[in-house]
């Protein structure tokens, strides 16, 4: 079975029961698996291509009522042909309709204005038939997607938010015709006619302006994920025989030699052959400082070229590269829903049913208390106009749209939108040590001794392949260490390294290698070697002409932020672990100094999934966070895994968060905007059950004509949007740890 990514855009939904509706028809099949996301009007999954085609899933969508159309990207403002011509120009067909319904709305509403004896307006604005044409035109313009909509659901069983609109204004627009007709025949009956060709108008305006203003914010909502796609160079400078030669980036294949100029955005990920300079990936990592790149560093496709050109290799293209993958885990996270929203669909799928019952009880109520039709007629509209099953339905995938994508910026990848809420119940988190709270790589911690043997340091070690070498190379480069020619050299595989420089011999390695060639150790270095050997260090010895004249303490150095994230953590009650293949000397030493108390040391990977399954034994809800090949499984098992960017695909792949930047304070950033989502999706939702709460017993009491109705239920949308829009604005705070009084 090979599945196929599926993506399509849905049009005609208007509340949360449509997107249920959809992934009812669509999910239910076998081969399908997909999810509608009501904020974004999209669907996406997967789908056994043996068993259907896009044409067929589209079908599926149809019969439930509902146009889609497969997602493709066209740049032009016209119609250009593509096939895509109704997406080019609805924004413009909407600006249109909605000055149509506003100006034609204000119309009708002018004999208000007789009424009132404030002005006296032209005979024929009086009349029925004026009022009938002009209502006409705002119902077909302005109101025509809402009763197509609300036609089809009742046809499909499907009662939405448009069912409401259709029956509210076109009850209005229908009985004011019945009215105008009957009174035309029986003037003696009736000394008084009640149209509300005006209110039918004033409805559908009303609700189409919500709608407009819903779709400008919801569209600005999502710019954060569209500057991500925006990124993507448009072409690509691929080197071929020695000559240039301009690309688009999905036609560059891996292996390609491609030259970046400076101010160049690098097209697709790569490895540098060749040059030496800056690149700002803050739009990838969140990174503010340019990083810098030579022969061997690799860079991300959608970065920016800042210093000299770079020669580089392409080695992943395509939807293989970082950025396409981050634009990926961000959609899919936002089609997962978290629990709360579970019951907001919930909710929606009964709410329109009750909403008619309770505009029936309505009706029925005032006919037998007053016997007024009128004030019967208008209570029961009312109730049907401002229910807005919309406000609920938006309240959850907003705030996730917007906190994900913020997020995202941020270089914070979210795998799934229940992660807002899993993260808040977290209260034990493990952490890897090599590469998680230490930057993974050897380095000179200590140096004493003669101050004259670094360059030979640097001539021996640079002959070696091992981090330890790497290390002592590094440290000799700072201290301006020059080449020496070396004669004799001879490496002793896991003990040192030696050779002749002049006429010297120099043995640099373990103390047992000292040992095996018999150098003389004096007692001063015999007692820094046991002090530093207690902290867990790699001792390497320089021994010149069988005497010891140096000694260098290694060790893999903790990352500068892992401290104070400790004690951020720890603040707030979490309850910190490490859990590392490392031996336990070592491993104290790092987490003594971090303030970690809970320590595993030598433990085999197959072996961190299980501390962390005794770890939940004792009722604790786990997070892990880890970088390695051998932390998958940790990250799998843990209720909530956190692998760092810089680790291994596989390890990013079972996270459901991932730290782009590698960066450890993005741990906490994560935790702070988890909670500052989580917050903005209660609020939405208890606006959204709130107004519903008491907007419509305020309606079926009479208290509110049907055209505020109208105006309140617009409003309502539109606060929801809004709140989940300042998600935008959110910054992470430096939050100072709190001290333990204790």
């Amino acid at each position: 079975m090979i599945m196929k990514p599926l993506k399509m855009k849905i049009d005609g939904m208007s509340c949360t029961n449509c997107a249920a509706r959809i992934e009812k028809a669509v999910s239910g099949k076998t081969g399908i698996n997909a999810t509608v996301n009501f904020a974004t009007k999209t669907l996406i999954g997967q789908y056994d291509e043996s068993l259907w085609d896009e044409e067929k899933i589209a079908g599926l969508v149809a019969s439930a009522g509902y146009k889609a159309s497969i997602e493709k990207h066209c740049d032009k403002k016209v119609n250009c042909g593509c096939g895509h011509g109704d997406d080019h120009t609805s924004e413009a067909r909407m600006w249109r309709d909605l000055w149509t319904g506003v100006i034609l709305s204000s119309v009708l509403m002018l004999p208000s204005i007789e009424h009132l004896r404030i002005a006296r307006l032209p005979a024929f604005m009086m009349q029925p038939w004026w009022q009938w044409i002009l209502s006409t035109i705002v119902l077909w313009f302005v109101g025509r997607n809402f009763f197509i909509s609300g036609v089809k659901g009742i046809r499909h069983n499907n009662l939405n938010m448009d069912v409401l609109v259709t029956i509210g204004a076109g009850t209005a627009y229908v009985y004011s015709i019945y009215q105008w007709l009957y009174y035309g025949l029986y003037k003696q009956l009736a000394p008084e006619q009640h149209y509300y060709f005006e209110t039918a108008a004033v409805i559908v305006t009303l609700i189409f302006v919500g709608h407009y203003l819903e779709k400008r914010a919801t569209e600005r909502t999502t710019n954060a994920l569209k500057d991500l796609a925006d990124l993507k160079p448009q072409q690509a400078r691929v080197l071929c025989n020695g000559k240039e030669s301009m690309l688009p980036p999905d036609e560059v294949l891996v292996h390609d030699e491609i030259l970046v100029r400076k101010g160049e955005i690098i097209p697709v990920d790569g490895i540098v052959e060749k040059g030496i300079s800056y690149v700002n990936e803050s739009m990838i990592t969140g990174e503010s400082m340019p990083v810098l790149k030579n022969k061997g560093s690799n860079v991300i496709g959608g970065t920016s070229n800042e210093g000299d050109d770079l020669f580089m290799q392409a080695t992943k293209v395509g939807k293989d590269t970082m950025l396409a993958g981050i634009i990926r885990v961000v959609e899919e996270a936002q089609m997962k829903k978290p629990s709360i929203q579970r019951v907001a669909d919930k909710i929606s799928n009964i709410f329109v049913p009750t909403v008619l019952l309770i505009a029936a009880v309505t009706f029925i109520g005032w006919m037998l208390a007053t016997g007024n039709f009128i004030s019967a007629f208008d209570a029961a509209m009312s109730v049907v106009v401002i229910s807005c099953p919309c406000a609920l339905g938006l309240a959850t995938p907003l705030s996730i749209l917007v906190g994900t994508s913020n997020a995202a910026k941020s270089g914070i990848l979210y795998k799934a939108g229940d992660v807002f809420e899993r993260i808040q119940k977290i209260d034990a988190i493990c952490f890897d040590k090599t590469g998680t709270l230490t930057e993974g790589k050897p380095s000179v911690i200590h140096y004493y001794g003669d101050q004259q043997v670094f360059s030979a340091i640097y001539s021996l070690e640079r002959k070696v392949v091992h981090p330890i070498a790497y290390a002592m190379t590094q440290y000799a480069k700072t201290k301006n260490a020059t080449q020496s020619h070396v004669d004799a050299c001879h490496e002793v595989s896991g003990f040192g390294i030696e050779g002749n420089i002049a006429e010297d011999r120099f043995h640099i390695g373990s103390l047992a290698y000292m040992k095996r060639e018999n150098c003389t150790i004096t007692d001063e270095f015999y007692k820094l070697a046991e002090e530093a050997s207690n902290q867990g260090n790699t001792l390497v010895f320089v021994a010149k002409n069988k005497q010891t004249v140096a000694l260098a303490t290694v060790a893999d150095t903790v990352k500068a932020n892992a401290q104070s994230l400790i004690a951020k953590l720890k603040s707030r009650g979490i309850e910190t672990y490490m859990i590392t293949g490392d031996n336990e000397k070592s491993a104290h030493v790092v987490a003594s100094g971090l303030g970690i108390n809970n320590v595993y040391a030598n433990v085999l990977p197959v072996e961190k999934a299980d501390y962390i399954k005794k770890i939940q034994a004792t009722g604790k809800q786990v997070a892990f966070v880890g970088d390695g090949i051998n932390d998958a499984p940790a990250l799998v098992v843990a209720d909530l895994g956190i692998a760092l960017g810089s680790g291994a695909n596989v390890s990013i792949s079972s996270a459901d968060i991932t730290l782009v930047n590698s960066d450890l304070d993005s741990v906490d950033k994560a935790l702070q905007l988890s909670r500052a989502t989580l917050r903005n999706i209660y609020e939405n939702f208890a606006w959204a059950f709130s107004y519903n709460l008491i907007a419509i017993p305020i309606a079926a009491l009479g208290l509110l004509n049907p055209m505020f109705a109208a105006g309140f239920m617009a409003f309502s949308d539109i606060v929801v949007v809004l709140n989940a829009y300042r998600l935008r604005f959110f910054k992470p705070k430096d939050e100072k740890p709190v001290a333990d009084k204790r």
